[in-house]
């Protein structure tokens, strides 16, 4: 790793951390994604819902194991 990488990381990671406690925890994503499969959207859509949807599955369990992560 470089010292631009740790950088980097230092620039990047506050901004994602903030952008998943604002908008992809915050989601209703079990209903979004329940609503694709009915309207039978794209698997590629279906699949990037259900991605999400686990990762914001695995954050909240890692919440209820660790304290509040996010």
């Amino acid at each position: 790793m470089t010292d631009t990488d740790v950088v980097y990381l230092r620039q990047a990671l506050p901004v994602l951390v903030a952008y998943t406690r604002q908008v992809v925890m915050q989601m209703d994503l079990e209903r979004l994604h329940c609503a694709a499969e009915e309207a039978r959207l794209p698997a590629e859509q279906v699949a990037f819902l259900t991605a999400v949807r686990t990762f914001q599955r695995t954050v909240r369990g890692l919440e209820v194991d660790e304290g509040a992560l996010v």
